[in-house]
């Protein structure tokens, strides 16, 4: 008799831990959240939300109950609405960008304005790029 063997699938590394998913993504009531993709349902149970349901949301905006999420990452590291990483490492680097998004924000008028050099008239004449003149002699 022939023994059917059944590969084993592994689980993704990376995955966070119950404290890193109660860290990154806190609960919060579906009413209170910003619900950008305009969610009525959960995608890992394909249920309603009720408006005072406990919910995560985590850094993609996707919304989701909160043990629905919480059993989804302890599986696997990725949304299950749009599959973008959820890792440790992928949540820092988002929360990094969003703080230098930030900062820009605040910037003032006066550091925030971008001069570009040597926009005199003089030096924006109709002379031939360096390219332009490789790209005429090389069509010759």
């Amino acid at each position: 008799m022939n023994q059917i063997i059944i590969p084993r699938v592994l689980k993704p590394k990376n995955l966070l831990t119950q404290e890193e998913i109660q860290q990154y993504f806190p609960k919060t009531p579906f009413n209170a959240l910003e619900n950008s993709f305009h969610q009525t349902t959960c995608s890992v149970c394909l249920e309603e939300f009720a408006q005072d349901t406990i919910c995560r949301q985590i850094y993609c905006s996707h919304i989701f109950h909160d043990k629905c999420v919480q059993i989804w990452l302890s599986n696997q590291n990725s949304c299950p609405s749009c599959r973008v990483r959820v890792t440790k490492k992928a949540i820092q680097e988002f929360l990094k960008a969003k703080a230098i998004e930030a900062e820009m924000v605040k910037l003032p008028e006066e550091q925030a304005d971008i001069t570009i050099p040597n926009t005199d008239e003089s030096v924006l004449e109709d002379e031939p790029s360096q390219l332009e003149k490789k790209l005429l002699i090389h069509s010759k």
